[in-house]
């Protein structure tokens, strides 16, 4: 009788491990039971991400310092929807390049937009 209770305990204790076994996820995130987890697979996103990301200046005179801070020397301003590129991002302020006066240096990170705004939307006609 003893191994009659065995037995269904045994199975489902195999079927649990061959079910786990084959999740991929489960094992990354529990790789540290199991022993370490697999290294993350690079994608075609991460090894083409460009140098730098497209940003415009949200406000007209923008300030850009020379170091991440607001007590930092003032290196220039932005203009009204200046086009920049962030190379990155620290304790709030993005290092920033701007393509039309050259100015180089870390601006206010809320302070940037992805995008122009867009053109006010044309009227339906006959309203």
């Amino acid at each position: 009788m003893r191994c009659a209770r065995r037995a269904p305990r045994a199975a489902l204790a195999t079927v649990t491990v061959a079910l786990l076994s084959g999740c991929a996820g489960f094992t990354q995130t529990v790789g540290g039971w199991f022993g370490s987890a697999p290294e993350p697979t690079p994608t075609r996103a991460a090894a083409a991400a460009p140098a730098g990301e497209t940003f415009y200046a949200g406000a007209a005179g923008v300030t850009v310092y020379e170091q991440p801070s607001s007590s930092a020397r003032v290196a220039g301003r932005l203009a009204l929807h200046e086009k920049v590129t962030r190379a990155g991002v620290e304790h709030g302020y993005a290092h920033i390049i701007a393509s039309t006066s050259g100015v180089t240096g870390w601006v206010d990170n809320a302070q940037l937009i992805w995008r122009l705004p867009g053109a006010p939307a044309a009227s339906a006609p006959g309203s």
